[in-house]
């Protein structure tokens, strides 16, 4: 039987994201990384999974709770990114766990943003295609 729904579809996208988080975390965690640059890529796209999965997840709650998930991520985005450059300025020493902690942020809202902006999006082009026909 295919998927038919658009909350199945979504279902299906949300459960191989995840998939492929537990694939990232497990070379996350095993993996030897010759470089603190390879090692911050994997944590970012290990969050960017995670963050477009629960932001394919939470518009199947509704509409109004996606919306508000969306406009706290533009804040936390925005508000964190600031701070985090202020505090990199003010203890360089710092930088090497600040650009891990940036990275791994960044790539949870940045996912975030991202599929729940696309999934809120959907609903909107389908009623205008079918009003238009």
């Amino acid at each position: 039987r295919s998927p038919r729904t658009p909350q199945q579809r979504a279902l299906i996208v949300a459960a191989l994201l995840g998939l492929a988080y537990i694939g990232l975390s497990l070379i996350a965690a095993f993996g030897v990384f010759p470089s603190l640059f390879i090692a911050n890529a994997v944590s970012f796209a290990r969050n960017l999974m995670a963050g477009t999965t629960l932001g394919i997840l939470i518009p199947l709650w509704g509409p109004k709770t996606a919306k508000l998930v969306l406009g706290i991520s533009v804040a936390l985005l925005i508000s964190f990114n600031l701070v985090l450059f202020v505090n990199a300025h003010r203890d360089p020493a710092a930088l090497p766990s600040a650009l891990h902690l940036f990275w791994s942020a960044n790539g949870f809202l940045l996912g975030l943003l991202i599929a729940s902006t696309s999934v809120l999006r959907l609903p909107i082009r389908e009623e205008s295609e079918s009003a238009a026909n």
